[in-house]
């Protein structure tokens, strides 16, 4: 494959949200959720281009949506639960998986974050139960 085939043509995935988002703006609305595709409401996933080089950034995704960067993981949140297959990575943002294995790397991953955050809590939590004096100095430490 040539290197220009795997190059991240983020313009033209770019131009392709917009335009998916424009027909999506066209369409009557019946709800006032942001995430409720089938009545042609926008969707995360549908902006979404198939497999990693067609990924769009949080920061591209609000400027298509008209809302914050909080905002898009929320609502790629509430579909990645609803059963959309949105994965995303540091590189190459969001986009939707191109395999099950695609997929099933992405939910591992997160997996592994929301470990992460427990353990993080049980530890606040044993300090506490521990009787330690949390105190924090001045410099913030």
């Amino acid at each position: 494959m040539r290197d220009n085939e795997k190059a991240r043509p983020s313009a033209a995935t770019l131009r392709r949200a917009e335009d998916k988002l424009a027909f999506c703006e066209t369409m009557p609305s019946t709800a006032q959720s942001t995430t409720a595709a089938p009545s042609g409401q926008r969707s995360i996933a549908d902006l979404l281009g198939v497999g990693k080089e067609n990924g769009l950034t949080g920061a591209q995704l609000a400027r298509l949506t008209g809302v914050d960067r909080r905002t898009v993981q929320d609502m790629v949140s509430r579909e990645r639960i609803a059963g959309a297959p949105i994965c995303a990575d540091a590189v190459n943002g969001y986009f939707l998986g191109e395999s099950a294995d695609e997929v099933r790397k992405c939910a591992k991953g997160l997996f592994r974050r929301a470990h992460a955050v427990q353990m993080a809590a049980a530890g606040m939590l044993r300090a506490c139960r521990d009787g330690r004096q949390m105190v924090i100095d001045e410099e913030g430490r």
